[in-house]
């Protein structure tokens, strides 16, 4: 009878103990890192097989999605490029130095706005500006269909002069530092 008195005790304090771990994982504030991969596309009457990987930053608190920030360095070695106008490609071609796109998504706009955003980009020495031949390439793509975010925000980022720093480091409220490399597995919070 003590032996599983002894073992109830012990199995109630392994419960307790996980569920204490779970729960302050839903009270924090984290950053979570991953990849996307657009496979395959159509554009400037050609098709491709080449993938587009994406490189995926997504603000969680609690158990919510606040901001999520797909991005992806963009160039003219890849078939994607045609997703761009001739105006566009030009531009991209003869004025960024380093050339982004991003899919940018807020699920609570009041607390994390594409403005912050940005504003962080800014930060890193990017300008930004909206493509809309790009951002409709981009909605129309099944793989962006499969993301669930109608609402999202299609732009490009350019960065004019050569930068010092590697990647991207974005600072959200009240969120760790955002490191974002664009190499697979590379990005940290800090």
């Amino acid at each position: 009878m003590k032996i599983s008195r002894v073992l109830n005790i012990v199995i109630l304090l392994c419960l307790t103990s996980l569920i204490s771990c779970v729960t302050k994982n839903f009270r924090e504030n984290r950053l979570q890192f991953g990849d996307y991969i657009f496979q395959g596309g159509y554009g400037n009457k050609t098709s491709w097989k080449e993938s587009l990987i994406y490189t995926r930053t997504t603000w969680i608190s609690g158990a919510e999605v606040y901001y999520d920030a797909l991005i992806v360095p963009f160039s003219d070695k890849s078939p994607f490029w045609g997703w761009l106008s001739f105006d566009n490609r030009k531009e991209a071609q003869s004025e960024c130095n380093e050339f982004l796109i991003s899919i940018l998504y807020s699920a609570t706009p009041i607390l994390i706005s594409h403005s912050q955003f940005i504003h962080q980009m800014r930060q890193n020495g990017f300008s930004d500006f909206l493509i809309p031949e790009l951002a409709s390439a981009v909605k129309s793509h099944p793989d962006f269909r499969n993301l669930h975010m109608e609402d999202a925000k299609i732009m490009a980022f350019c960065a004019k002069k050569q930068r010092t720093e590697e990647g991207l480091n974005i600072g959200l409220p009240s969120f760790p530092n955002a490191h974002i490399n664009f190499v697979k597995g590379a990005s940290v919070a800090q």
